[in-house]
């Protein structure tokens, strides 16, 4: 069960990633949030000393959330060659570009060191890319793939339609199995 704290963090993640969504990364700003959230800016401060420390956590929700849906998708898959490259293809498909790349967007606007630690899970993925039983350069384009169209429906450049995005994503998956 969920303490009150931890739901008033959550909440505060929460009111973060809507201000992000609806204003801008540059408008965040831990007054702004505390008003969202509907908490004072001390009662904000007891569960982030910092603007870097709330975006950090963003960060670090959003990408463990990721990381979950992967590794579900990794346990569920009866083949064992491609299935960690088809797992991050469909779970980053899953993801919502606007809303799971708030914190991405508060760390490169407000100081960009905070995206250290991403840096290190995707090498971490990148590694297991390359050794998912494909050849490095599939899982690697797999990759590239799977954030390319991420990155293009984040900012608009250029999105597939529905339909051709699923035909993306059926090439590239065909791709994990040697198709």
């Amino acid at each position: 069960m969920e303490t009150k704290a931890q739901r008033t963090r959550r909440g505060l993640l929460d009111a973060a990633e809507r201000l992000v969504d609806r204003h801008g990364a540059a408008r965040l700003t831990l007054s702004a949030v505390a008003e969202e959230a509907g908490v004072s800016k001390g009662g904000l401060l007891y569960h982030f000393g910092t603007k870097d420390e709330l975006i950090a956590a963003m960060l670090d929700r959003r990408f463990a959330r990721f990381d979950n849906n992967r590794l579900r998708k990794i346990a569920d898959d009866s083949r064992t060659v491609g299935r960690r490259s088809r797992a991050y293809l469909l779970a980053t498909a899953e993801e919502k570009a606007p809303e799971a790349a708030a914190g991405l967007l508060a760390a490169v606007a407000s100081n960009p060191e905070l995206l250290q630690p991403l840096r290190q899970r995707y090498a971490a993925w990148q590694q297991e890319l390359m050794d998912d039983g494909l050849l490095p350069a599939q899982g690697t384009a797999i990759r590239l793939i799977a954030d390319g169209l991420w990155l293009s429906e984040l900012m608009g450049f250029a999105p597939p339609d529905p339909s051709l995005r699923q035909e993306v994503i059926d090439l590239a998956c065909a791709m994990t199995r040697g198709e």
